[in-house]
């Protein structure tokens, strides 16, 4: 069962937009879902007090430099030049093969020094064809350094090299760290943001090195913070977001064996199209060159993890981790599931797979509605949809148990709350019930169909005054098939900058861009009520949608919006609307929802909009994202 492949993109830059660089990702990850991102601390303007800003936050206090006194361990030098029998892979990865890189660490342990964690310096030399064996440098063209408290995460840059000082530094020159110029002290805090490179846009992650395990970086001690990495860098730089909520914790499949919480690898930042010197940088380049370790040559579809965090790369939102809690019932399922008539609710036990269950709570007759979810996120297809339910004993009428019904909306494609079935549960008795239920045709022909808009409905009438049922591992079953290839959109409105809807009416009093939530990249609109009842937000677009083309709407509903129903629309230029009605959505998550303009419609289309009612007064926001066609 495999992810559809996505183009893969490569990006090279050169050595001198790129100083301080620490090579590697160790082989695998998993993440903390629901982790708040990690912003990155405002330094102070740079030398002294910038050390002192560091040291404060439990980094440790690089010692001064000198290539030649630590190479050959003389003067009271307390960097050392790290070594290992492996091959030393930092060359033509992403460091000049022109260039000789050597690494040097410091670790304040070994002296005794206040402060735990390391200190690495990576200077990158010209030698003339000799190697450092043979003697000293010619000169050190680029020469970084970055310093990382153990337990406190903090993390601090300091660079000195060719865009600094003409010529790069000598070989037995001595520099520090504090103030000075940079013929003698490193540059360090928001003197950096002079120098055109970020730091931040690469050195991202569980720990701000990059370290390959196979790599002489590999041995340097101390390089994994007890927690999430937070770099003291200039305000205009990148936070370091994350760990990545691409996946669960108990995902374990290929890279996330390694790259999870407490593995070797560390877990891996927040991706997407804001991140492209990550992506091209660091991700791709790692899996194409030198993960996982012992692959000669890695595929991605080998690697799905890879796939899921390429994708993100790409703009592409992967569904995949989110359709996964939506079929295992994982908590929190109020995410996934909602209802207007049963009380839901996590449990660990009774459960057949994952982390959770769903528990239904009530009598009678009960109806359940998922989230939505796109097909070309799935990782197969099935004749069938099979579910486990637990009936519980002391039940009241044991002559009777109760029923299961299952009901399939995909209004993309005409389909709302079809009625798939309904499966007897006493036959059997108490316990576990396997049910499976049959897709027709019409399902099954709209499932293989590029879809942004499939919800489930599962109904169960129990009798009055019996116990909860559970409910565990919803999946396709039967006959299994490929999903569909993911469609080549025309237009993405992800609000990322700027660009906000600025139509509405009625109890909305503001619609503006807002970094709160986003299913894309890392913005959205967000849309302000004061007040209840209905209320339109919408765009008059440029260049609109085609005839037959399904406009697709991203909605996040915040828990306690008193919303009964969303209405997505297209307007045509006779004023005709097409639209879908949308009721009992859960509220926590994203949900997507789809209008898709007729054939018949008259273009150009003069409106794309969002209708929301309000069953009450309300004051807060709903916000909207990735709008596509």
């Amino acid at each position: 069962m495999k992810e559809q492949l996505r183009s893969l993109l490569t990006r090279e830059r050169q050595v001198s937009q790129f100083r301080p660089v620490f090579w590697g990702i160790l082989p695998a990850f998993a993440v903390m879902l629901g982790h708040s991102p990690s912003f990155a601390e405002t330094a102070v303007p740079g030398g002294a007090a910038y050390v002192q800003q560091c040291v404060d936050a439990g980094v440790p206090r690089p010692p001064t430099w000198n290539y030649e006194d630590a190479w050959h361990q003389r003067n009271g030098s307390k960097w050392k030049k790290a070594t290992t029998s492996e091959a030393e892979i930092l060359e033509g990865v992403f460091i000049s093969a022109a260039l000789t890189a050597e690494v040097f660490y410091y670790d304040p342990a070994e002296y005794g020094d206040p402060g735990a964690g390391v200190c690495i310096a990576l200077p990158r030399s010209e030698f003339s064809g000799r190697a450092p064996d043979e003697g000293p440098p010619d000169y050190i063209a680029l020469l970084g350094v970055i310093c990382q408290g153990q337990a406190s995460g903090k993390a601090c840059f300091w660079d000195n090299g060719s865009s600094w000082q003409s010529g790069g530094v000598d070989a037995d020159q001595t520099l520090t760290f504090g103030d000075g110029p940079p013929t003698t002290a490193f540059v360090g805090g928001n003197e950096l943001a002079a120098g055109g490179d970020v730091c931040t846009d690469c050195h991202r992650g569980e720990n701000v090195y990059i370290i390959h395990p196979a790599s002489v970086l590999g041995v340097v001690p101390s390089s994994m913070p007890a927690i999430w990495a937070e770099p003291i860098v200039p305000g205009t730089w990148p936070m370091n977001e994350g760990p990545s909520s691409l996946f669960s914790p108990s995902d374990t499949d290929s890279c996330l064996g390694c790259h999870r919480q407490g593995g070797p690898g560390g877990r891996f930042p927040e991706v997407n199209t804001d991140t492209t010197s990550y992506c091209g940088t660091i991700l791709r380049q790692a899996f194409g060159k030198t993960m996982p370790p012992g692959e000669d040559d890695p595929l991605p579809e080998d690697h799905p993890p890879y796939e899921t965090l390429d994708d993100a790369c790409n703009g592409i939102v992967s569904e995949k981790s989110s359709f996964k809690k939506l079929m295992s019932f994982d908590a929190p399922v109020s995410e996934s599931w909602v209802s207007t008539n049963a009380t839901l609710s996590d449990v660990t036990s009774p459960l057949t797979e994952g982390e959770g269950a769903l528990r239904v709570s009530g009598g009678g007759y009960l109806r359940l509605d998922s989230n939505s979810f796109d097909t070309w996120s799935l990782e197969y297809l099935g004749t069938k949809l099979a579910i486990d339910l637990y009936v519980p004993p002391g039940q009241p009428n044991p002559y009777w148990l109760g029923s299961a019904q299952l009901f399939v909306s995909i209004p993309g494609a005409g389909i709302n709350n079809y009625f798939v079935s309904q499966i007897e549960l006493t036959p059997g008795g108490t316990g576990w019930k396997y049910l499976k239920f049959n897709l027709p045709q019409v399902i099954r022909t709209a499932l293989a169909q590029p879809q942004a808009d499939v919800r489930f409905g599962i109904a169960i009438n129990k009798p009055q005054n019996a116990p909860a049922m559970t409910l565990d591992n919803l999946r396709f079953d039967g006959t299994l098939s490929m999903p569909p290839s993911m469609p080549s959109f025309a237009h993405v409105e992800d609000f990322e900058r700027g660009g906000a809807w600025t139509e509405f009416d009625a109890n909305i009093v503001d619609a503006a861009t807002s970094k709160d939530v986003a299913f894309l990249g890392r913005a959205s609109l967000k849309v302000d009520f004061a007040g209840g009842g209905a209320s339109s937000v919408w765009t008059e677009p440029s260049e609109g949608p085609a005839a037959g083309k399904t406009v697709s709407f991203s909605v996040y509903i915040p828990p306690g919006t008193p919303l009964s129903a969303v209405q997505p629309y297209v307007e045509d230029a006779n004023y005709n609307w097409a639209q879908t009605w949308n009721t009992n959505l859960p509220k926590g998550g994203w949900v997507t929802l789809t209008a898709t303009v007729p054939a018949s419609a008259a273009l150009p289309i003069r409106e794309i909009g969002v209708k929301f009612y309000l069953n009450a007064p309300y004051n807060g926001s709903i916000y909207l994202d990735a709008v596509r066609w």
